[in-house]
């Protein structure tokens, strides 16, 4: 007996397959745009949890978690010396982080990913508040909390995961070692003191002004500020910037306050003799160089010839700005050994 399918039913047929083809091709679209995981990987994915995108998802998540762990584990012995330091202020400038991520090479430090990676962890450290105990170091009201290696990755991000979950994660798509060194939170405590921070060499990532007005800058070198106005205008923006390059290139011990001073007595005794040395020296044209020897001065921030202008030097700009310099904090990538 022989069976005939009517050709009405036949055309149904094909047009279910084809619907359901294109059904599952938008699920798969679908899938890889929000994951950014293979075809393969969400193709399997999907055949695993009967086209639900979301369990489907969370499977992915799970299986790439569980591969970057391994490969972390696997590379955890490797050198990671290079790498990029974020920090991060927030918008009424009372809270900054920095945080230092190394890996193992700099094309690595360049990509976007890894930017991407160091500017949310950043992030994610400036919205915490931990159990670290805090030091009020300048006793005027601002507090740092400092995270070493261990501490900062148990961090907890907005998703739930620990940085060093996130970290583990990048090592699985990027194929180097990386570790979260340390990481440094500082805010102030009244409103009369604000923080300012700067990088150097700055990133094209640099922002100043992203998430909730939250501006992150990269770098190889960084440095935090905090000072308080004492005249009554608007803090400089050109005159902060270079104080923290200042810091960031001439990296003094201290302020250079009068209690600072108390403790170098040696450096009144080579300030005499400079003095005397200058007195004793004929006189030059106006436009000869003055040599000095800069080297008593160097380990105090406001004695320090100002980089911008040597005429003058950090403590005279300043009080032309109106600022007073009550903290400062400098960090560069690769400072605290990780071999």
């Amino acid at each position: 007996m022989t069976w005939v399918i009517p050709a009405r039913s036949f055309s149904c047929a094909v047009a279910l397959r084809t619907a359901l083809a294109s059904a599952n091709k938008n699920l798969l679209g679908q899938l890889r745009k929000a994951t950014g995981y293979s075809i393969s990987h969400c193709k399997k994915a999907l055949e695993l949890h009967d086209n639900d995108i979301d369990e489907a998802s969370k499977w992915l998540a799970a299986q790439a978690q569980a591969e970057g762990w391994a490969k972390a584990t696997k590379l955890a012995g490797r050198v990671a010396r290079q790498g990029q330091l974020g920090l991060s202020i927030n918008k009424d400038n009372t809270q900054a982080a920095i945080l230092e991520l190394n890996c193992e090479t700099d094309f690595v430090a360049r990509n976007q990913l890894f930017v991407e990676l160091v500017t949310d962890l950043t992030e994610t450290c400036l919205a915490t508040s931990s159990a670290v105990p805090q030091s009020n170091t300048s006793g005027a009201g601002i507090y740092k909390e400092l995270w070493n290696m261990e501490q900062v990755r148990e961090i907890k991000h907005a998703d739930g995961k620990t940085l060093a979950d996130k970290v583990a994660l990048s090592i699985g798509l990027l194929g180097e070692n990386m570790l979260l060194s340390r990481a440094m939170k500082m805010h102030s405590v009244g409103s009369d003191i604000q923080l300012y921070g700067y990088t150097h060499p700055p990133h094209s990532s640099n922002r100043t002004a992203g998430a909730q007005g939250t501006a992150t800058f990269l770098g190889k070198y960084g440095a935090v500020v905090a000072v308080r106005s004492v005249a009554d205008k608007p803090a400089d923006a050109e005159v902060l910037k270079h104080l923290c390059l200042q810091v960031i290139g001439m990296n003094p011990e201290c302020i250079g306050t009068a209690e600072d001073l108390e403790k170098y007595p040696e450096f009144a005794e080579q300030q005499k003799a400079e003095e005397g040395e200058a007195a004793a020296a004929p006189a030059q044209e106006d436009d000869a160089p003055v040599l000095k020897n800069k080297t008593s001065k160097d380990k105090f921030l406001l004695k320090q010839d100002w980089l911008n202008d040597e005429d003058y030097t950090v403590e005279q700009v300043l009080q032309e700005a109106g600022l007073e310099v009550l903290e400062f904090v400098r960090m560069e990538v690769g400072q605290c050994s990780n071999s």
